[in-house]
């Protein structure tokens, strides 16, 4: 088994892995092995949601999710800014981009609590 460090592998690269998936699973389970082999993958918003959550919350650094300042995917001016991004950088709808910070922002919020609790922090105001 080879470990490679998340800076060096994308998440397109991630998910294009020879791997078995917990969503692999589930499909063999309730289908098939041929509608798993044979199913062509589409990114659902909500997918894209929780990868954005996730680069988010563990790569902050990277800067890799964007608010596109559009209500909507598909405009031409949604396509236009998807031209300029990287395999891994995200575009959100402004709408999407908000809830994915304050989603973010709860979590952070209830490590940070949890912490404190634990080593009894005082947390009053």
């Amino acid at each position: 088994m080879q470990i490679i460090p998340s800076e060096e592998l994308s998440n397109k690269a991630y998910h294009e892995m020879p791997a078995i998936s917990s969503s692999a699973v589930k499909t063999v389970a309730t289908s098939s092995l041929y509608h798993w082999k044979n199913t062509t993958f589409n990114s659902t918003p909500a997918m894209i949601l929780g990868s954005a959550f996730h680069a988010m919350m563990l790569e902050p650094e990277k800067n890799l999710v964007h608010d596109s300042g559009l209500s909507r995917r598909g405009s031409k001016a949604w396509k236009e800014q998807e031209e300029f991004l990287t395999e891994d950088e995200i575009l959100l709808p402004t709408g999407e981009y908000e809830q994915c910070k304050k989603m973010v922002d709860g979590c952070l919020t209830k490590i940070k609590w949890r912490k404190n609790l634990l080593t009894n922090k005082d947390m009053s105001c």
